[in-house]
């Protein structure tokens, strides 16, 4: 099976595109990964703090 290159849609440079499913070179993966898992893990955040603020104000109602 032949490879494919692929252009990266952060940087725009070529990379090789293993499974024909890949958008990114590896630098700006690592990079979306990263950036996804700190906004995944500010929603926790979030979500957490409300929850308790939720059951604050239950208490005192």
């Amino acid at each position: 099976m032949a490879e494919r290159s692929g252009t990266c849609i952060d940087c725009g440079g070529p990379f090789l595109a293993r499974g024909g499913k890949r958008k990114r070179c590896n630098t700006c993966a690592d990079e979306h990964d990263r950036v996804r898992q700190l906004a995944r893990k500010k929603a926790q955040r979030e979500a957490r703090a409300a929850a308790r603020v939720a059951a604050a104000q239950e208490v005192r109602s």
